[in-house]
């Protein structure tokens, strides 16, 4: 599933520019970077990759404050 209006505030992120970089290579299916660069609205493959993994650790933020307020939730498989 494919979400067309992923968005995310820049607001609460570090400036980009004060962040370490680190340059690697990697195995990247070609057609995921290619979908997820659309989905996300980036210019470059790098860029695709730094929002998606923004967003992993948005993710995870907002999931440990659910856990905080509400209790764990079960666990889901992701395949």
């Amino acid at each position: 599933m494919i979400c067309q209006n992923m968005h995310m505030s820049t607001s609460s992120r570090p400036d980009r520019s004060q962040m370490k970089r680190t340059r690697t290579t990697m195995n990247i299916n070609r057609e995921k970077l290619r979908k997820a660069r659309r989905v996300l609205g980036t210019k470059t493959d790098t860029e695709a990759v730094d929002r998606a993994l923004d967003i992993v650790l948005s993710n995870a933020e907002i999931n440990a404050t659910i856990d905080a307020v509400f209790g764990k939730l079960p666990e889901f498989k992701v395949t």
